[in-house]
């Protein structure tokens, strides 16, 4: 890592840790869901899975929409048979226990669809946070040895392949209705950058399900076959953000490295985000760009929102971005 990365992750401000991975790499769309089965295969000792959903009835299949492996598609067939095969093997599950105007979005019971059959397959609905928050952090941790993080969930409407044909037929949601194009990215790590992301995740359990869990303990080399490493040996950055909570303080380390990093442009920005909304970040921007005006920023998002709640919340909070920043044509 060269000098000027290293002035941008500062630990203790705007990320927790910096910490060394030997492999690194950035996976999209179905490529995770097919990097993700494969390392679950080799699974031998724990998987942590954290995320904002997590439905029984996703199909964990990669890019050619099927499975050859033998093992179940489905999320909690597949989940029980990997804990069958494997007797030393634990699981745990950690998702939202979300708002109700998130109902009609959600997997009805699904705590009994992911434990059904499977005594050590652990599940945990978090419902810690305080009014207003909600858990978001989207990681997969397994054998503490290799970790996914990113934006995506291990939940159904989220699989399409790097193609996004507007017609894809394998493109259906768990009662065959056809979806729109979607996409989203993940990294995945290795060595001590996953060491502390399994650190992280046992302090999510902890406090989620108000239980203890192993200690951190690394087995093995669970690293997905398919995936060739983007980049190696280099050090990575592991921002939060948590919401003021019993003894922990407000955490808002992703915000302060996205405004570090607007900061340190010169050239170029590149922005692809779900929901834009933060009108801290439009202001940020608008001055950057401003004080450098040769710098130009790209910004990709959705057109349409996908439900009325989406519509009434997000579409909302777009337009007053936009509102926001008086950013350069």
């Amino acid at each position: 890592m060269d000098e000027r990365h290293c002035v941008i992750l500062n630990p203790n401000c705007n990320v927790w840790r910096v910490e060394r991975a030997g492999r690194a790499a950035i996976l999209s769309d179905a490529g995770y869901f097919g990097a993700l089965r494969e390392a679950l295969i080799k699974a031998r000792s724990t998987i942590f899975i954290l995320g904002w959903d997590l439905d029984s009835r996703t199909r964990l299949v990669g890019e050619s929409g099927k499975a050859d492996d033998g093992l179940p598609e489905g999320f909690a067939d597949f989940l029980s048979a990997l804990v069958r095969r494997r007797p030393q093997l634990t699981v745990y599950l950690l998702v939202w226990d979300y708002s109700l105007l998130y109902a009609t979005e959600r997997e009805p019971f699904p705590a009994f669809s992911l434990r059904w059959g499977a005594p050590r397959i652990r599940y945990c609905l978090d419902d810690e946070l305080p009014v207003g928050a909600s858990h978001h952090q989207k990681i997969v941790v397994i054998d503490d040895t290799v970790a996914f993080a990113g934006g995506q969930d291990v939940t159904v409407r989220r699989w399409d392949s790097s193609g996004h044909r507007p017609d894809d037929p394998r493109r259906l949601g768990p009662d065959g209705t056809p979806y729109g194009p979607y996409h989203d990215v993940q990294a995945v790590v290795d060595g001590k950058a996953a060491l502390a992301l399994a650190e992280l995740v046992r302090d999510r359990w902890r406090r989620g399900a108000c239980e203890h869990t192993p200690p951190v303990r690394p087995v093995g080399d669970p690293w997905p076959d398919s995936v060739v490493a983007d980049l190696a040996d280099i050090e990575v950055g592991i921002a939060r953000t948590y919401p003021a909570i019993d003894d922990q303080n407000e955490i808002r380390e992703c915000e302060a490295l996205f405004f570090d990093s607007i900061e340190r442009a010169e050239r170029a920005i590149f922005i692809e985000s779900q929901y834009l909304t933060a009108g801290r970040f439009a202001d940020r921007l608008t001055r950057r760009m401003q004080a450098k005006p040769d710098l130009e920023a790209v910004i990709v998002g959705p057109k349409l929102a996908h439900s009325w709640l989406e519509e009434h919340t997000m579409r909302v909070g777009l337009a007053r971005f936009m509102g926001c920043s008086e950013l350069p044509a």
